[in-house]
């Protein structure tokens, strides 16, 4: 899985996720760890206006629960980072969508076949 950011006149480096650590899949704690405590602190850091966009995806850990113990949220407070709420229904109105599509089709004229090794993959990625 791969993120990036995007703004007026603002790209982000684009970074690889990972997937291993407990857990199955991507989950709010390593979202909280290697999004909103990584990259997302550093552009909040930045002087600049912003704000991030987020569905409403559980991984994204906006709603306080006894299981989550607001694991994301105080990480929001604490790095001032501000996101606004989009609904799920409608990715195309989120401009990184229009982003991730045409890098899924780069990839697609490159290597038809999608057979990617991890490294070839991201390697692609980078150069498109």
């Amino acid at each position: 899985m791969a993120w990036a950011a995007i703004g007026y006149n603002f790209k982000s480096n684009l970074y690889f996720i990972s997937y291993e650590g407990e857990g199955k899949g991507f989950t709010q704690k390593k979202y909280r760890e290697q999004i909103l405590k990584d990259p997302l602190k550093k552009i909040f850091k930045q002087p600049r206006d912003f704000f991030y966009v987020e569905d409403n995806s559980k991984v994204h850990g906006k709603l306080n629960t006894r299981a989550n113990y607001s694991f994301c949220n105080t990480i929001r407070v604490k790095y001032h980072i501000y996101s606004i709420d989009w609904p799920p229904s409608s990715p195309d109105l989120n401009p990184i969508e229009n982003i991730w599509r045409v890098l899924k089709q780069k990839l697609r004229n490159k290597n038809p076949h999608r057979r990617w090794k991890l490294e070839d993959l991201k390697e692609a990625m980078l150069e498109a």
